[in-house]
């Protein structure tokens, strides 16, 4: 895999986990949620970055 992809992979999973850590807040669910957008975006990047 590219270092780049791993990177993309890397930030993706610290994205994950900060949805984990808020979805149990109640008022920061809304958090949670943008944490899991950027976790699947920079997935796509990281597949993206692996085909070029």
């Amino acid at each position: 895999m590219k270092k780049v992809s791993k990177e993309w992979i890397a930030a993706a999973e610290d994205d994950l986990e900060a949805a984990k850590a808020l979805v149990s807040h109640e008022r920061l669910t809304h958090l949670a949620a943008f944490h899991c957008q950027q976790s699947i975006e920079k997935a796509f990047k990281a597949i993206s970055a692996r085909m070029q």
